[in-house]
């Protein structure tokens, strides 16, 4: 993509959001994962082959450094796994040790599984765990872990945040940042880049409004 530059939005009139409306995943590569049959081996792009975490009944994974806003506001976890191993079984799943959901398995093939809870579940460093009803056969590795949720306006000690500032109107943020250090932001819904003011610590900056 090409991005070009725009001017500031003018946030004279605004109020900052207090918090960020943020999609975070995690991925997982620790094993690459291959069936094979009596009569051969499965081409390269077949739904349960691919990268992902050791096949195991029973784990916990982490997802850590994720600055949640707690105001009892929904929150969605979405987890995609794959099973290699046919018979009727149950994961159950959970975050920091509260169970989130129950879910069915009867096949070999990959799961796409969504979990609706409310963020007081969350901390700053989080593992979601898994156990199935059976040690053997209710083995999955699991793909990625993704959080839908509100985060604090913070992007200390980060690489870089993503947030979307979906609104029908002009959306103002005050961002907590490194001082002496100089950010961009990227709107990918338009394609298009500004350096935002670093105001002795806060970002300052808006958004017309359907920007990510």
């Amino acid at each position: 993509f090409i991005y070009s530059e725009k001017d500031p939005v003018d946030i004279s009139n605004t109020n900052p959001e207090s918090f960020l409306k943020t999609t975070s995943r995690k991925t997982f590569s620790d094993q690459y994962s291959k069936k094979e049959y009596a009569y051969g081996r499965n081409s390269l792009f077949d739904k349960s082959e691919g990268y992902g975490s050791v096949f195991k009944a029973q784990g916990t994974l982490n997802f850590d450094n994720i600055d949640p806003y707690l105001d009892d506001k929904e929150v969605k976890i979405i987890v995609h796994y794959r099973r290699l191993q046919a018979g009727n079984q149950s994961i159950i799943f959970s975050v920091n040790e509260n169970e989130i959901g129950t879910k069915p398995v009867s096949h070999i093939n990959t799961y796409k599984d969504t979990f609706v809870v409310f963020d007081y579940l969350l901390e700053q460093n989080n593992n979601l765990s898994y156990t199935a009803t059976d040690a053997e056969l209710g083995k999955i590795s699991i793909s990625f872990i993704e959080l839908n949720y509100n985060s604090k306006p913070t992007i200390i000690n980060q690489d870089f945040i993503k947030f979307s500032a979906g609104s029908n109107d002009i959306t103002s943020f005050n961002i907590a940042c490194d001082p002496q250090a100089s950010y961009m932001l990227f709107d990918l819904e338009n394609n298009t880049f500004f350096n935002p003011t670093n105001d002795q610590g806060l970002l300052k900056f808006g958004f017309s409004p359907n920007s990510t």
